[in-house]
This record gives structure tokens, C-alpha cells and sequence, in this order.
């Protein structure tokens, strides 16, 4: 319904009272001082109406997650979810991983028998995405490790052929304001 222009960190950010908050991919970009400060406010703007805050983290256990670790060597990849477990209550939360696939197929051709890494226009905009920066600016020692790391996802996922995908795994805490007795620490 709304889209608050602060961020979480902004103490003055009062969210207003709702049945469902979302916080999706934006936790492990928090500073870690800010963390349990970022989770008491969303719960809280759910107390009132006994509504619902949904955290949606990716899994270690996702090929993007393996992508990103294999591409940026020395840059992080942000805090999976199985980390964040440790720092939050487990008693506080109900979780769930969330399995989804993007089709890749747009990233190869084949010669015959081969699959061959060989991005279509809509493959080259995927790995934009992926990248975070426009596949024809990115650098040919980083296309050919895309490639060799796409051609490794195609074949752990068992893709055939003309039909690749990538698997997200992503955990979602469920957190109820009634199963909160007191405030995070």
C-alpha cells in the first residue's frame, strides 16, 4: 500500500501500522549495529493489527549465492540466511526456504552435442542483472569466468539441454508480534 521514502537505519522512521511488512534481500545490507533495531520496527508496525513481518534472506544454498561467491573472490556476497539465524531468536520466528528458478537457457546455444556459453541479447540482459553492471561493459577475463561458472550451474542442476535454470533457494522468517514477549536485544 505504501512505500516509505527512509531507510531503516533513519531513526526517525516510524513504520506505519500494517498487517503484513515485507523486508525482502535488503537485511544483510544493513550495518550490523542497526540489525535487531531494523527487526523491532517491523514487528512492531504489525503488533497492533496482529499482522505479520516477512524477512526474505538468500539461502547459502542458492546458485546465486555459489555465483556470486565464485565471481567477486575478495567482495562480499552479503550475510546468508543460515548466518543471521545465529544472531536472531530462533524461538522468535517460524522459517521456511523457498525454492524458485530462473530460466538461463537464454545464456547458450549448442553445436550439436555441446552447450556452449553464448548469451543471447535476453541471456546478456540476465547477466546485467546478475552483474550489476551492463554485460558489454563487463571485462573478458569476468565473461569467460560468467560463462564457465553458468555452463557448472547448467549442469549441477541437471538442465537439458535448451531448457538450463538456476535455482534460488530463499529463507523467509515469519515473524508474529504474539510470538514476541519482549523486545530483541
Amino acid at each position: 500500500k505504501e512505500i516509505l521514502p527512509q531507510t531503516l537505519e533513519d531513526s526517525s522512521l516510524r513504520i506505519p501500522t500494517a498487517d503484513l511488512v515485507t523486508f525482502s534481500h535488503g537485511y544483510y545490507f544493513l550495518p550490523d549495529e542497526q540489525k535487531q533495531n531494523a527487526l523491532n520496527k517491523l514487528v512492531d508496525a504489525t503488533r497492533e493489527k496482529n499482522g505479520l513481518a516477512v524477512v526474505i534472506i538468500q539461502s547459502e544454498q542458492s546458485n546465486f549465492t555459489w555465483f556470486r561467491e565464485h565471481i567477486f573472490h575478495n567482495e562480499p556476497t552479503g550475510e546468508e540466511a543460515e548466518k543471521l539465524v545465529k544472531v536472531i531468536p530462533n524461538s522468535s520466528y517460524q522459517t521456511e526456504i523457498v525454492e524458485s528458478e530462473i530460466d538461463i537457457h537464454d545464456l547458450f546455444s549448442t553445436d550439436g552435442q555441446q552447450r556452449i556459453f553464448n548469451p543471447s541479447q535476453e541471456g546478456q540482459d540476465l547477466l546485467s542483472f546478475f552483474l550489476h553492471q551492463p554485460w558489454e561493459e563487463t571485462n573478458e577475463a569476468m565473461k569467460q569466468k560468467a560463462g564457465e561458472l553458468f555452463l557448472e550451474i547448467a549442469a549441477l542442476n541437471d538442465s537439458p539441454q535448451g531448457q538450463e535454470k538456476m535455482v534460488f533457494r530463499d529463507v523467509f522468517f515469519y515473524i508474529r508480534p504474539e510470538q514476541k514477549t519482549r523486545r530483541f536485544s
